[in-house]
């Protein structure tokens, strides 16, 4: 099980917020009714930490080589947002 995976649970879906050993942590998994609801907060719990990861390379807390490409392409898209701000 890895983050944002969406499992069964007690007559609905949960999404994966964090696992231990391979297994979901229940208490950082949030739980729908449908299938639905749990796909589009996977989407958006996804959205949300990629957001957060770019403005840590953004502000220089972290290298932008420890992030996968779509977060340094947001990463980008911050920087270049920011320039043209300036630049007006």
């Amino acid at each position: 099980m890895e983050k944002y995976d969406i499992f069964k649970s007690e007559g609905g879906f949960r999404v994966c917020g964090s696992a231990w050993n391979g297994e979901p942590v229940i208490d950082a998994s949030p739980w729908f009714p449908t299938l639905e609801q749990a796909e589009e907060r996977a989407r958006k719990m996804k959205a949300e930490d990629i957001e957060a990861a770019a403005l840590d390379i953004v502000s220089g807390m972290a290298p932008a080589k420890l992030y996968p490409k779509e977060v340094r392409e947001r990463a980008r898209q911050i920087q270049s947002a920011a320039q043209e701000m300036y630049e007006d």
